[in-house]
């Protein structure tokens, strides 16, 4: 109850300190993929206002909408007063146009400092019985190959994948496998993960954390595309 509570109080905010105006609304999710102690709790402020508290690590917030414009948003380590403490990322600018489906993930760089990304996400329908999933690198890694695979005959791999990109495939939705290996050396650094890509969704993996501090994980978004 106290999460539903925290998204609609969090859906109000935003659209409060958002200029009124007719145009379809941009949704948008957040995520928190930094690893740290107590899954570092930090605050997310948005044009100067508390948009979440407490937001800890693997947490998907939304998606909430919210009408096309810039925001600046910041990332805050926790304090007394809401958004009160020591800004960690940002503040950064981040545009969201109309219609579009975004998502915003607070990370690790490839070489280990905080950031973050905007992702555009694909929404357009799949084929009856097709489901889509989309893998991101977001960890504190060099270059991957992320293969997705459903036996006996489908794998497909995309090389080189570096931090901030990655690759999305669409096929029949049931069980598939994600592996993650390092390009490099080909060595598996994460995975096989099992999958269960659904029909009419798109079931979106990040790579988070640091395969050297053993935070190297997965944080799963579901979007429904019908």
């Amino acid at each position: 109850m106290y999460k539903k509570t925290l998204l609609l109080v969090a859906g109000l905010a935003l659209l409060a300190m958002a200029p009124a105006n007719a145009q379809e609304d941009a949704w948008v999710s957040i995520i928190h993929g930094i690893p740290g102690d107590m899954g570092l709790p930090v605050d997310v402020e948005v044009n100067g206002g508390c948009l979440l508290e407490d937001f800890t690590f693997g947490t998907v917030a939304g998606p909430l909408p919210l009408p096309p414009d810039t925001y600046t948003v910041s990332i805050k380590l926790p304090d007394t007063t809401p958004c009160g403490g020591t800004t960690a990322i940002g503040p950064a600018d981040i545009e969201f146009l109309e219609g579009e489906n975004a998502s915003v993930i607070a990370h690790l760089t490839a070489a280990g400092d905080l950031t973050a990304t905007k992702f555009t996400n694909d929404v357009s329908a799949t084929f009856p019985g097709q489901g889509r999933l989309i893998a991101r690198h977001t960890a504190a890694a060099g270059a991957v190959d992320i293969t997705v695979e459903r036996r006996p005959r489908t794998s497909v791999t995309v090389s080189n994948v570096q931090n901030t990109q990655g690759m999305g495939y669409e096929d029949r939705a049931g069980r598939w496998n994600v592996t993650l290996s390092d390009t490099a050396t080909g060595t598996p650094v994460l995975g096989p993960a099992r999958i269960v890509v659904r029909p009419f969704t798109a079931t979106i993996l990040y790579a988070v954390g640091d395969p050297a501090g053993d935070s190297f994980t997965v944080i799963s978004e579901s979007i429904n595309l019908r």
